[in-house]
């Protein structure tokens, strides 16, 4: 299920949420896309062993010095890895259960039917 076209804004709510049986709940930030990835150490530079980048192409990013133009454009990367550092990214997520999932349910249909009553407007 894909979240309705019509309820689209200038932001990101960033809200991922997977409950099971409103038993388990999971709640946090799963970032799939070239330039979000990053590891628990965060590292800003790209200077890997053997002279082989992290973060390859345009993977190692920072929108703040470039964004993106093409990203099926993999090669070269947009920004100077000598000169500029990369964006660290940070998700958070976390497992709950019981009745807090049941919580996270109830928030996640809630805002489902809003999103889904928008787009019936």
């Amino acid at each position: 299920m894909r979240h309705p076209w019509t309820l689209i804004c200038f932001w990101s709510h960033h809200e991922k949420i997977i409950c099971v049986d409103q038993e388990i709940g999971c709640l946090g930030g799963l970032d799939l896309c070239l330039g979000w990835w990053d590891t628990h150490d965060h590292p800003i530079t790209d200077f890997g062993e053997n002279e082989e980048f992290f973060f390859p192409g345009i993977d190692y990013s920072n929108s703040r010095v470039k964004d993106f133009t093409d990203p099926k454009i993999l090669e070269p990367p947009l920004i100077d890895r000598n000169s500029h550092p990369r964006m660290p990214w940070h998700d958070a997520s976390i497992c709950i259960y019981g009745q807090s999932a049941q919580d996270l349910a109830r928030h996640f249909i809630e805002y489902w039917n809003f999103a889904r009553l928008k787009d019936v407007d």
